[in-house]
């Protein structure tokens, strides 16, 4: 009796070492990866915003509030990553995912994932400006910035190529599990959001920009990101704004096109995303949030700024299915946001993040 216990143990072990060879080869040989689910931490952007400053992938967020967070962006810029055409430098990249590793060892029952945020626009490397066309000067609210002719065809196989550079290193990689669209982005790395304002529109305009070229630019992000065969892609939208008359003008039908597409292009890898998130939807959001509730998750969010009302912010995110919601980096971590660990913690139970392994 013992030894058919014993055989039938030997047994039973052999079947899981099977199934868990068969698991770990199925990972190596490359599964569509999860979303993100749950609270993620934006990490420190502010010194992309100075001269020659980088994005802070410490993980100072994470480890002030250790088991609460699911994910946490890396965040780089494409002229750090891509100085010179065609060779790529990740030494920024994989110090983030080393402080993921490094996370994951000291808390192995909470680990967390990660997403890919890559700044371009007045972080672009200056051989793509000048490959497509040269610097345009734009005002904005922290100074005058450079950008590219983003919506040229030069401009836009540069950035094809960087992600077929980079998806061909990380797709298969089960640490990186998103990897953020920033196709066209100008001013942060959010696609839509441009400085259409009426000093900078004749400039613009004279460079050759149109609302052609950037919808055809915004829709050609799809393409952008058909190498990354098995990461989930998160897409940022805003209100799409008609600039060809001069003047800003909404175009919802626009912003919803993409929305769709992408859905459609991406399935369940494709996380719809907006980063206005706050208390009460502001103008142009109603229909845009409309969308993005009837397509439904997988949905990210980000507050507008880290300074919103937290508590009535996060709820207006899980009104609109969102599975994921970004945390600024909270006082408690050197940051600005006015956040407490009870509140993180009861956040992410209602988000219903994965229970910890």
């Amino acid at each position: 009796m013992v030894g058919k216990m014993h055989q039938r143990a030997l047994l039973s072990l052999m079947i899981l070492g099977v199934l868990l060879q068969g698991s770990a080869k199925a990972q190596t040989a490359g599964e569509d990866k999860q979303p993100l689910h749950g609270l993620v931490t934006m990490g420190g952007l502010t010194p992309l915003f100075t001269e020659g400053g980088h994005a802070d992938n410490s993980l100072r967020e994470a480890n002030a509030h250790p088991g609460v967070y699911s994910g946490v962006v890396i965040l780089v810029s494409w002229d750090e990553i891509e100085h010179v055409e065609g060779k790529l430098d990740v030494s920024r990249i994989e110090t983030g995912l080393d402080a993921v590793r490094a996370y994951n060892k000291k808390y192995p029952n909470t680990p967390l994932y990660a997403k890919l945020r890559i700044f371009s626009g007045w972080n672009t490397p200056y051989w793509v400006i000048t490959k497509s066309g040269g610097g345009i000067l734009l005002e904005q609210k922290r100074g005058s910035i450079a950008i590219g002719h983003f919506w040229t065809p030069a401009y836009r196989q540069s950035w094809h190529d960087l992600q077929t550079m980079l998806a061909a290193r990380y797709d298969n990689d089960p640490l990186l599990r998103e990897v953020a669209v920033s196709s066209c982005a100008t001013l942060t790395a959010e696609p839509f959001i441009m400085a259409l304002t009426p000093e900078n529109l004749p400039k613009l305009h004279a460079a050759g920009f149109s609302d052609a070229g950037f919808k055809a630019c915004l829709m050609g992000a799809l393409d952008d990101y058909s190498d990354w065969k098995h990461t989930a892609i998160d897409y940022t939208v805003n209100p799409f704004r008609d600039s060809d008359s001069g003047q800003a003008i909404p175009d919802d039908g626009f912003t919803n096109a993409v929305l769709e597409a992408f859905r459609k292009r991406y399935g369940s890898r494709g996380v719809l995303a907006n980063h206005g998130l706050q208390a009460e939807l502001a103008g142009r959001q109603t229909p845009i949030y409309a969308e993005l509730k009837k397509l439904g998750p997988p949905i990210e969010f980000q507050t507008i700024s880290p300074n919103v009302d937290w508590d009535a912010s996060v709820a207006m995110g899980l009104k609109f299915r969102a599975t994921e919601i970004e945390i600024w980096n909270t006082k408690d971590a050197g940051g600005p946001a006015n956040v407490s660990f009870d509140q993180l913690k009861t956040w992410a139970a209602e988000l219903g993040a994965p229970k910890p392994h």
